[in-house]
């Protein structure tokens, strides 16, 4: 008999009391029948053996910690493995082992990203179907163009940039036809002057689909002095349209924060302060209108919101990045990219997105 009683792939545990009866084997207390290795639930963790904890009467120590994983992730083997057939992999530490694998927190194998961040957050792209996302990355000149028209490459810092391509394949592109509307290209980042730049989607940013989101901004903010939309998915200059969101830099003239907003049939924003311009975070929203969520999270600072945002799914709107409908409460600094996802990431691509976005920025979080 295996020293480890094990049910369709997954070893039988049983948490209670241990008995005067039960022996160990190898480190490990067994039930009296050999039909059951004994755990806790709970309990200051006394040694490890073998990969395993220990509380300080020797029972294994059993931690749920699936908490963050895909829905639907299954263990096999005893790796998590994603309905996708992938395998949740995480960089955040090791806080337990089994079968001689280090996992997280969230119960995801540590491990490393495989290849660039870049990579990274193109092969998340290209695996969640449908037109609701959008990758905006302004230091790739090959997607800039001068003219809304898209015939005129983007060649030198201070050329403006009146056409950047969506890079997720979703083709929502955004434009600006007022030439003097235009950010400047810098290289690295687009600079938008706080008066009249602002980019605008060439068709909706179909969203209608969905009731999650998750949209990641790398932002400089140079000012505080009045109230600036990074980026806004509404259908008119208003606020609370049904199934809208956004992301303010500051939301209060005079005040150094920055808002996430989320909108069902109610509304629902979460306010962070303490950020002076000028200064560069990652910026980060997270949205579900039925659960309800909004979270606001900078350089991986997190507070949410739970109160209620109606129901229903985001909308089917135009995307602006730089100012409202592309007439009011212009944005004052640069934008280093923009992430949009229809659906909430699990803590593993988070941290890759925040990071790959950081790294866009220039910063460190």
């Amino acid at each position: 008999m295996s020293l480890f009683p094990v049910t369709s792939e997954q070893c039988q545990f049983v948490a209670a009391t241990p008995l005067a009866t039960d022996a160990f084997r190898n480190g490990i207390r067994i039930q009296a029948g050999d039909n059951g290795t004994r755990a806790c639930l709970a309990g200051a963790v006394n040694v490890g053996t073998n990969g395993l904890l220990f509380d300080p009467n020797g029972a294994v120590l059993v931690q749920d910690t699936t908490a963050g994983l895909p829905p639907g992730t299954i263990y096999s083997g005893g790796l998590p493995i994603a309905p996708s057939g992938a395998l949740c992999v995480d960089s955040g530490a090791a806080v337990t082992y089994n079968q001689g694998m280090p996992y997280t927190a969230n119960g995801s194998i540590k491990g490393i990203v495989i290849g660039t961040l870049t990579d990274a957050v193109a092969a998340m792209m290209a695996a969640t179907p449908g037109v609701a996302k959008l990758w905006l990355d302004p230091s790739d000149i090959a997607t800039l163009q001068q003219d809304s028209a898209g015939t005129t490459p983007v060649v030198a810092a201070g050329d403006p940039i009146g056409r950047i391509m969506d890079k997720s394949g979703a083709a929502n592109h955004l434009i600006q036809a007022t030439a003097a509307s235009r950010p400047l290209w810098q290289t690295t980042f687009a600079a938008f002057d706080g008066v009249d730049d602002s980019w605008q989607s060439t068709a909706n940013l179909d969203m209608s689909s969905t009731d999650a989101l998750t949209v990641v901004v790398g932002a400089r903010k140079l000012s505080d002095v009045a109230v600036g939309a990074i980026i806004e998915l509404s259908v008119a200059a208003s606020n609370g349209n049904p199934g809208s969101f956004a992301v303010f830099a500051p939301i209060t003239a005079g005040i150094n924060n920055y808002q996430f907003r989320s909108v069902g049939t109610l509304t629902t924003q979460t306010t962070l302060a303490g950020y002076a311009a000028p200064i560069t975070n990652v910026v980060t929203g997270l949205g579900s209108i039925s659960s309800p969520l909004c979270t606001l999270r900078v350089n991986k600072n997190s507070l949410n919101s739970a109160s209620s945002q109606g129901t229903g799914n985001y909308g089917n709107y135009p995307l602006f990045v730089g100012r409202r409908q592309s007439v009011s409460i212009p944005f004052t600094g640069n934008v280093y990219g923009v992430l949009i996802f229809p659906r909430l990431l699990t803590p593993s691509e988070l941290d890759v997105c925040e990071q790959y976005m950081a790294q866009k920025s220039g910063i460190t979080i």
